[in-house]
């Protein structure tokens, strides 16, 4: 996944707090490593190639997908698969 996202400007507007959870709750949030070679967070993010995962048209195939660039044909693996000569 593409994680946090430094500076953004998405919180729920003060009008609106009774409806965050965010301020209802104590909320932390935990740091996952991923549990996958996939590299769809980087592909995403334009810092590869589909063709530069070691997953990509091995063990991850539109038909046997591991990442989420490859469960949807509009994915970027799955489209990069299909029209791709690679």
């Amino acid at each position: 996944g593409l994680g946090d996202i430094e500076n953004s400007g998405l919180a729920i507007r003060p009008e609106f707090r009774q409806y965050d959870a965010a301020s209802k709750f104590e909320i932390t949030k935990k740091k996952i490593g991923s549990k996958t070679a996939c590299s769809c967070g980087d592909i995403i993010r334009g810092k590869k190639e589909p063709v530069d995962c070691s997953l990509f048209a091995k063990q991850c195939t539109p038909e046997n997908p591991v990442g989420p660039c490859m469960v949807s044909s509009e994915g970027a693996c799955a489209a990069f698969y299909k029209y791709s000569n690679f």
